[in-house]
C-alpha cells in the first residue's frame, strides 16, 4: 500500500497558491471542479486558491489534492503556449523540499529527503535551477547568417542530408532535439525534414492556402 501523500504547513500552501497565481490563468475555476478541489470564496486569486487548498487537505487528511493542482499547473505540455516555467518549478521546489518532495521538469513529482530548513530547500532547489541552466545553456540559437547555407549547399550533392549528417553522432545525450525552421519550403525546412523522425505543423486554419498547402504536402 503506497504511503499517504504528506500533510503540507500553512505556509506551505501559502505559498504555493501565491507562485501558482499567474500560471493558472483564467482556467482556474476549471481546474478545481476537474481535480475535485473546493472552490473558494475569496475575492483574490491567489486567496481563493489558498482557501481551496486548506478546504481541499483538511477533506483528504493529506496534501494529496494539492499536489495533484500543482502538478497539473505545472504541467509540461503548458510550456508550449506560456513558454519556460523551470523558474517557477525552482520556486515551487523550494517549497516541496520541506515536505520530501520535488517536481521533476517532465512534470513526475518524486520522494527526495526533506530538507530541514527554508534555507536548506533554497540551497538544494538553486543546485537544481543550475543543474537545468546547464542543459539549457546546450541551446543553439540561429543567427541571420543561417541564410547563407541555402546558397552555400545549393550546388551540393545529397544537400538535404546535411543537417541529418551533421547532427549524427551528437544527439544522444539529449531527451528532445527540436529544430525550428523558416515558414516555407526551402532548403533549410527540407533539411529539418530528413533531420526528424517526426515534424509538429503549425498552420493558420484561418487561412484558406495554408491548411491547402498542408495537405498537399502530407499527400505528396
Amino acid at each position: 500500500m503506497a504511503p499517504a501523500p504528506p500533510t503540507l504547513r500553512s505556509a506551505q500552501i501559502k505559498h504555493l497558491a501565491k507562485l501558482l497565481d499567474g500560471p493558472t490563468g483564467g482556467e482556474l475555476g476549471r481546474d478545481l471542479v476537474e481535480l475535485r478541489l473546493p472552490m473558494g470564496t475569496e475575492s483574490t486569486k491567489w486567496r481563493m486558491l489558498r482557501e481551496s487548498f486548506q478546504l481541499a487537505q483538511r477533506r483528504d487528511g493529506h496534501g494529496g489534492s494539492v499536489l495533484r493542482f500543482v502538478k497539473q499547473a505545472l504541467d509540461p505540455a503548458h510550456e508550449l503556449a506560456t513558454g519556460t516555467l523551470s523558474e517557477l518549478r525552482t520556486s515551487v521546489n523550494e517549497i516541496l523540499l520541506l515536505s520530501g518532495l520535488e517536481l521533476l521538469d517532465d512534470g513526475r513529482l518524486v520522494a527526495r529527503q526533506a530538507s530541514r530548513t527554508a534555507d536548506d530547500a533554497r540551497a538544494r532547489a538553486d543546485a537544481l535551477r543550475a543543474k537545468l541552466t546547464g542543459r539549457i545553456g546546450r541551446v543553439r540559437i540561429g543567427t541571420e547568417r543561417m541564410g547563407d547555407v541555402e546558397l552555400t549547399l545549393g550546388g551540393e550533392m545529397m544537400r538535404e542530408r546535411y543537417l541529418a549528417d551533421a547532427l549524427a553522432g551528437h544527439i544522444g545525450d539529449y531527451d528532445l532535439v527540436l529544430v525550428d525552421c523558416p515558414p516555407n519550403l526551402g532548403l533549410l525546412t527540407v533539411n529539418a525534414f530528413c533531420a526528424a523522425p517526426e515534424v509538429l505543423v503549425v498552420v493558420s486554419m484561418t487561412d484558406r492556402n495554408a491548411y491547402k498547402g498542408l495537405l498537399h504536402d502530407l499527400s505528396g
